[in-house]
């Protein structure tokens, strides 16, 4: 199986990198100033007033995004199997709609008003966008040649 490049190197190696390294630093380096950059008006003034509940959902929340970026890079380079990885990107479709719905307690012109946006709404609006986009380019085969698409639907 012949891959596109920009799935490959966004799926195997970039989105993985990307969401390790947020999860880890965010939610387990720097807790205080993810809750500020999610929600500045309901965050805590110091990382000591952070509830013990809110830091193991945190916490919890890092160790989910590692383990999605690991089963995305691990899967993928594990195989060439078309349909697994069809699996894989139809599974983080479906992480990214609940990703984007968890911001609805924001309002809805959080979802469109880009002009709006700070670092946060671009990382948890704006780059989940651009994913999306491609994972759905992909599970409908654009850049996927005919010979490939019809070699793994048998």
């Amino acid at each position: 199986m012949s891959v596109p490049k920009v799935y490959t190197i966004v799926f195997k190696t970039l989105e993985p990198l990307m969401a390790s390294l947020s999860a880890i630093y965010l939610t387990q380096f720097d807790p205080l100033l993810y809750l500020q950059l999610t929600h500045s008006p309901s965050a805590p003034v110091s990382t000591e007033d952070i509830p013990l509940g809110m830091n193991i959902l945190q916490q919890q929340l890092g160790n989910m995004m590692i383990f999605l970026a690991f089963i995305e890079a691990a899967v993928l380079r594990a195989t060439d199997d078309l349909q697994v990885w069809r699996v894989v990107v139809a599974a983080l479709v479906l992480a990214d709609l609940g990703h984007l719905y968890s911001m609805h307690g924001l309002g809805t012109e959080i979802y469109w008003n880009f002009l709006g946006w700070g670092p946060m709404e671009w990382g948890n609006i704006g780059s989940i966008y651009a994913a999306l986009m491609l994972r759905v380019a992909f599970l409908c085969g654009l850049g996927l040649t005919s010979k490939l698409k019809q070699s793994h639907r048998d």
